[in-house]
């Protein structure tokens, strides 16, 4: 009776095993940026191990916030287009792109408007690039105001990891210098609806082409881009550090609406392009943080559960098989 007992008992909980431990696997799991929308042919889920599959750019963006403080970045990510799966991806017409953070704030801009724009060499020269994603960024130069070109003297620094990554960047328009596109500056990017949410029966989270290749769909190939106005840009050493924009330097403001690390209401920009964020609030961004930690640690202790409750079960069969010996 003991041993037949023991039996069963194992085969429950093998059973259990093969059930809960992948569900706990996949609850860990969490995508770190969803493309969707009926602009797109199929959805793209990136998961943390995908992004290797993409090749890793470089690009520089002029930028000015609401404090008039000019600034270029050198930023080190992936292609937007490419995140979307390129031409082949991407439906025809002037879509809507909406950029959504975990915090809730978004930004829209028209496809069209948002890839023809430029980054001023110098705030003067305007040379054309595209949005990208990215995790890695050097502030190389700020200035209080509009700088006359010759002040103009990119500085050789390291990137450093954004620990709001991933953030949206993108130019700005053509001969427009003092454009205030760092307060929009889309940070903690979690979802990317192109065009209109899908109907509800059609969405794709995941498509029959994620499955098979492990997450990422098409359009995975990028050229890296040189620093413009520079023979070397192979700066791919990052080193961890904190944001020096949005923590504050010593003798500078950081980030509008964050002065010495307090919450102070933010200056009305009264830019067409800044007020389409709807909020930068860190706290929110943190509280969804926890959330998801919440859930990976849960998966977590149930795998443990699992496991243990197999070892207990198998030093139970054991010992009966023993006796019955």
């Amino acid at each position: 009776m003991g041993k037949q007992l023991s039996k069963n008992i194992v085969t429950l909980l093998l059973v259990l095993w093969a059930v809960l431990l992948p569900a706990s696997a996949l609850l860990a799991a969490e995508p770190d940026l969803v493309l969707t929308g009926t602009g797109l042919r199929e959805d793209v889920v990136i998961y943390p191990g995908d992004w290797g599959r993409y090749k890793e750019v470089i690009r520089y963006y002029s930028s000015n916030n609401t404090m008039d403080y000019h600034r270029i970045w050198k930023v080190k990510g992936y292609d937007l287009e490419t995140l979307m799966g390129g031409e082949s991806n991407i439906k025809s017409g002037n879509h809507d792109i909406i950029f959504i953070a975990a915090d809730k704030a978004s930004m829209t801009k028209k496809r069209w408007d948002l890839f023809d724009r430029y980054y001023h060499e110098n705030f003067t020269k305007p040379i054309p690039v595209a949005p990208m994603v990215a995790f890695y960024r050097a502030d190389v130069f700020q200035h209080s105001g509009l700088p006359d070109p010759g002040e103009v003297v990119l500085q050789d620094r390291p990137f450093e990891r954004d620990g709001k990554a991933p953030r949206i960047y993108l130019g700005q328009r053509k001969g427009e210098v003092s454009e205030q596109t760092h307060t929009i500056f889309i940070r903690c990017l979690v979802r990317i609806v192109v065009g209109e949410e899908r109907p509800e029966g059609e969405k794709q989270v995941e498509t029959d082409r994620d499955k098979a290749s492990g997450g990422a769909t098409a359009g995975q190939t990028e050229a890296s881009e040189t620093a413009p106005g520079k023979a070397d840009a192979q700066d791919d050493d990052p080193v961890s550090g904190a944001d020096p924009e949005e923590n504050g330097k010593a003798g500078e403001p950081g980030e509008p609406g964050e002065q010495n690390g307090a919450t102070v209401p933010e200056e009305e920009p009264g830019s067409k392009a800044a007020a389409e964020l709807v909020s930068e609030e860190d706290s929110d961004s943190e509280e969804l943080s926890g959330e998801q930690r919440r859930k990976v640690r849960w998966s977590w202790i149930v795998a443990g559960l699992i496991l243990t409750g197999g070892a207990a079960g198998g030093a139970y069969y054991y010992h009966f098989r023993k006796r019955g010996a």
